[in-house]
């Protein structure tokens, strides 16, 4: 919050003050109030002195309301905006895992391969282990080794 300070009206001087004239005894604090302009000597006395001041405060303190509010309105935009961003992220690993998941058993998947419960090797016909759609290390060579060769043989026809 910013430190209030009154304008002078004459000169916009911020170099001012609101005091309680001691020379004047026995009045209240309203008729002995002198608001002060260094800059330019300006002053305003009594009850008008408290009311200027007072409005200035007032609207200095609805510029700081107004203030906060927008910084809070922007924060809850920067909020939203990052919560979204963090979710788009979230969905696009997710696809990007399933698509890889999903991806990984098409390209492995030796052709002739059968069902995903039985093992993906095309000669094997035992259930696959529950991290793998091969049964064993073996069967999941075998696929490579073939891939392997039938890669070699494309780029030697082509």
């Amino acid at each position: 919050m910013a430190k209030f300070l009154p304008v002078c009206p004459k000169c916009a001087s911020t170099d001012t003050d609101l005091y309680q004239d001691r020379t004047v005894s026995g009045r209240p604090f309203p008729h002995c109030a002198v608001f002060h302009c260094r800059c330019c000597g300006y002053r305003v006395m009594g009850q008008p002195a408290v009311d200027y001041t007072n409005r200035l405060m007032a609207e200095h303190q609805a510029a700081e309301k107004a203030l906060a509010d927008e910084r809070l309105r922007r924060l809850e935009r920067e909020r939203a905006l990052r919560l979204e961003e963090e979710i788009r992220r979230v969905e696009e690993a997710r696809a990007k895992a399933e698509a890889k998941a999903t991806g990984r058993r098409k390209v492995l998947a030796f052709p002739g391969g059968q069902s995903s419960a039985s093992c993906a090797w095309g000669g094997c016909n035992q259930s696959s282990r529950p991290t793998s759609i091969y049964c064993s290390r073996n069967c999941s060579n075998k696929n490579a080794r073939a891939r392997h060769k039938a890669r070699l043989e494309g780029t030697e026809a082509g």
